[in-house]
């Protein structure tokens, strides 16, 4: 069973030291930007489609939701 799923809140993925890895590989600093702190309470399903502010691609933003909730 997953670790994560779309309920599960940024911060909790966030303790994850392979979640960091994965969403490194696509935003780098991400997990050390002090902007992060505004999003940690947030679930991850309230982010799905904002991609793009970051950078992404809606393929990559999918790449990306799909590597975190295969995380066991």
């Amino acid at each position: 069973m997953s670790r994560f799923n779309m309920d599960s809140k940024i911060k909790d993925v966030l303790s994850s030291e392979e979640a960091i890895k994965i969403l490194e590989s696509y935003i780098p600093g991400c997990s050390t930007n002090p902007q992060l702190g505004l999003i940690k309470g947030l679930k991850i399903k309230s982010l799905v489609g904002k991609g793009h502010y970051v950078g992404l691609t809606p393929d990559q933003e999918k790449e990306v939701l799909d590597k975190i909730t295969a995380i066991e």
